[in-house]
C-alpha cells in the first residue's frame, strides 16, 4: 500500500487530519465553476453507485445523532438545512483520483464538494478504505456541512465535534510515559486478539519517523507474526495522527 503523509489541520478541541484514514483527506471543496470536475483524470463517475447510497447513509446516522444531541458544539447547525441538502445534494463516484490543492498543498481526497452545482464527488477507492462509522459519518457530515458554506477544505469546527463525539474513544492519543510505538503496538494487538482469535502472536511496528510524532500524520504497516512463521499472518494499516491519535486501523 503506498504512503503519504499529510500536515494536520486543527480544529477547535480536536485535531483533525486533512487526510482521513487510507492516503484520502476529509474532503476538499472546489473552488466555484466546479474546476474539480477536471481532476478526474480519466476515472468514471456514476449517479446511482452504491458507494453514494453508502456515503449518504453514514450522513443521515450523522443527522440523526445531531437531532438527539444536546451539546451546545452543534447548536449552530440548521438541521432542517442539513437534512434539505442531504436529500437534495448529487452524489457522483469516481474512479480516478481527487487532487484538490489548498495553501499549495496537494492532497488526495477521498471526497470533494462543489457548492456552486449541489454536488459531492467521492473518490472510490479512498473512501472504501475508510472501515469506521465515525469517521465515514464526519466526513459526510464535513462534505453537506460544506455544501451550505458552514466548513470547508481544512475547516472542520462541526466535523470535527462530531468525531471526538462518536468516536467511541478513538481518538485518545499515547500517553507521556509511552512512545507512539507503543501505543500502535498495543492498539494493534488488541485488534489482531480479537480478529485472529490467537494470543500468541507478536505485533512489528516499523520506524515511524516523524508520523506520531509532533508534525506528521501518516499511514504505516504494522505487521503480525508468530514464533513458528516469520512471514507476516496479518497485516494492518493504521492511521496516525501528529499526537498519535489513531484515526484509522484496518486489516489488509
Amino acid at each position: 500500500m503506498k504512503k503519504q503523509r499529510s500536515v494536520l489541520k486543527k480544529s477547535g478541541a480536536i485535531t483533525l487530519v486533512a487526510t482521513a484514514f487510507a492516503t484520502a483527506a476529509l474532503g476538499a471543496t472546489s473552488p466555484a465553476g466546479g474546476q474539480g470536475l477536471g481532476v478526474f483524470g480519466g476515472g468514471s463517475t456514476g449517479g446511482g453507485d452504491a458507494l453514494a447510497l453508502e456515503f449518504k447513509a453514514a450522513a443521515e446516522v450523522a443527522l440523526q445523532n445531531l437531532q438527539s444531541q444536546k451539546s451546545t458544539a452543534f447548536s449552530g447547525v440548521n438541521l432542517a438545512q442539513l437534512q434539505n441538502k442531504i436529500e437534495s445534494a448529487q452524489i457522483l463516484v469516481s474512479d480516478g483520483a481527487l487532487a484538490v490543492a489548498q495553501d499549495g498543498i496537494i492532497q488526495d481526497s477521498a471526497a470533494e464538494n462543489i457548492p456552486s452545482r449541489n454536488l459531492i464527488i467521492l473518490n472510490r477507492a479512498g473512501y472504501s478504505k475508510i472501515g469506521i462509522p465515525a469517521i465515514q459519518q464526519a466526513l459526510a457530515l464535513h462534505e453537506f456541512l460544506s455544501l451550505m458554506g458552514v466548513e470547508s477544505t481544512g475547516n472542520y469546527p462541526i466535523s470535527g465535534q462530531y468525531l471526538l463525539a462518536y468516536s467511541g474513544g478513538l481518538l485518545s492519543a499515547a500517553s507521556a510515559d509511552e512512545s507512539c510505538a507503543d501505543y500502535v503496538k498495543q492498539a494493534v494487538e488488541a485488534q489482531a486478539r480479537a480478529d485472529l482469535k490467537i494470543n500468541n502472536f507478536t505485533v512489528i511496528v516499523p520506524p515511524m519517523g516523524e508520523v506520531g510524532n509532533g508534525g506528521l500524520s501518516g499511514l504505516i504497516d504494522v505487521s503480525v507474526v508468530t514464533s513458528t512463521q516469520r512471514t507476516p499472518i496479518a497485516v494492518y494499516s493504521v492511521y496516525v495522527g501528529e499526537t498519535c491519535q489513531i484515526m484509522g486501523l484496518q486489516k489488509e
